[in-house]
């Protein structure tokens, strides 16, 4: 009797996972995800590593190419460097009126694309020490 039972369960429940499809195998996929809950914390824990997973290739070739790009960037700020030194610079010894605010020329204006340097990345920063105010 009993054997029967489980039996012919069996072949329902064969049949039914056979013939599931479309709307039918998401609501019994639907209804196997509530028999099998996941807490709140347990589903947050699977998308956190799901995403790690797939992004951590992505961060590192990102930061690859951001350390290559900064590379890049200093070395052409080098080589203006050098071509500075090699040939002499006469726009400073041109007449600049400075009377006006932004007027043409003046250094006011750090919007104009002229006047942008990024120089500022090869100049050397030095820090009096408290000691060094002392003794002067």
């Amino acid at each position: 009797d009993e054997y029967t039972l489980l039996k012919e369960h069996l072949k329902k429940t064969h049949k039914a996972a056979a013939m599931l499809k479309g709307d039918k195998l998401k609501a019994a996929e639907a209804e196997k995800a509530y028999q099998e809950m996941l807490t709140p914390l347990q589903l947050r824990r699977q998308k956190y590593l799901a995403s790690k997973k797939s992004s951590a290739g992505d961060r590192q070739k990102q930061t690859l190419s951001r350390l290559e790009s900064f590379k890049s960037t200093l070395s052409q700020v080098l080589e203006t460097k050098k071509k500075k030194h090699e040939k002499t610079w006469t726009e400073k010894d041109t007449e600049v009126y400075h009377g006006q605010v932004m007027a043409d020329g003046s250094d006011d204006d750090d919007d104009n694309e002229i006047h942008k340097d990024p120089s500022w990345m090869t100049k050397e920063l030095k820090f009096k020490k408290h000691i060094d105010l002392v003794m002067a």
